[in-house]
């Protein structure tokens, strides 16, 4: 190589072997000069082109960075969990001067909707001190931040997810044989399935409660329950609940936590 010393004009210049100078000379087409042996040039030939060296290093390729890894199946359904119990307590949240809260005789509603069926006396001696604070106590009223808390984690607990079908069905037929001397009819009078809520139990339901519920399994008269309607109604409703327990397969019950003491049992 020649580096030319030329400030206008400084570039490499290379002295090129004539093709024919590199065979032998009894193989040349022709006679060459001394002056033809070499020629000074700023490109590569071809013929030097084409010939490649066996101590070129190896294009270097570039290291492939993998994409992020995208949330697992798990955690896209705690997510959905998460989404779906926040908007269930949106339902439920009163706003006033900044502050949300929710009415305390609301929580077991907030629950329920959530996928807890935490029995009455549970909502009460359990689950509602460790959400009331003493600073909302008078006003009657949780946060729905510590509610929300709360309801997460019975949900990965599943200590109080609804009951199976057959569950339900084999209640349904004890009242049946209850109300009937035995026999099953299929059906339920309304007014005996009132007296069983509302004055049967250590903790029966409220008015308001029975009623929301006859509204929706009673027949068109109001005068039967055909359980086995109602479950029809039911049950794709509680199947949708899966999503609420995303940690535990399907339909796999955890062992519920004891019943508190009942005043009328000791």
């Amino acid at each position: 190589f020649y580096n030319s010393s030329s400030d206008s004009h400084k570039k490499n210049l290379l002295f090129v072997p004539h093709e024919q100078a590199l065979v032998e000379p009894s193989t040349r087409s022709k006679p060459l000069r001394r002056d033809q042996y070499f020629y000074i040039t700023t490109r590569v030939p071809v013929h030097m082109a084409e010939a490649k060296t066996t101590d070129a290093p190896a294009p270097v390729e570039e290291a492939k960075v993998a994409p992020p890894a995208g949330p697992t199946e798990e955690e896209k359904a705690e997510a959905l969990m998460l989404k779906r119990v926040q908007k269930t307590l949106d339902v439920f949240t009163n706003e006033e001067a900044g502050l949300k809260t929710i009415p305390v005789e609301e929580v077991g509603h907030v629950i329920r909707a959530c996928g807890c069926y935490v029995p009455e006396l549970v909502l009460i001696e359990q689950i509602l001190p460790s959400v009331i604070e003493d600073e909302f106590a008078e006003m009657n009223v949780v946060r729905p931040e510590l509610l929300k808390r709360r309801i997460v984690a019975m949900i990965k607990e599943r200590t109080w997810e609804a009951d199976t079908e057959h569950e339900l069905l084999l209640a349904w037929r004890k009242l049946d044989q209850l109300a009937h001397s035995g026999d099953e009819w299929g059906y339920v009078e309304a007014d005996k399935v009132s007296k069983y809520m509302l004055g049967s139990g250590f903790t029966p339901f409220r008015k308001t409660e029975y009623e929301s519920f006859a509204s929706y399994a009673a027949d068109s008269t109001g005068e039967k329950i055909f359980y086995h309607d109602y479950m029809g109604k039911l049950i794709p409703t509680l199947e949708n609940d899966d999503y609420l327990f995303p940690t535990a397969p399907s339909r796999e019950k955890k062992a519920r936590p004891a019943m508190p003491d009942y005043p009328e049992a000791k």
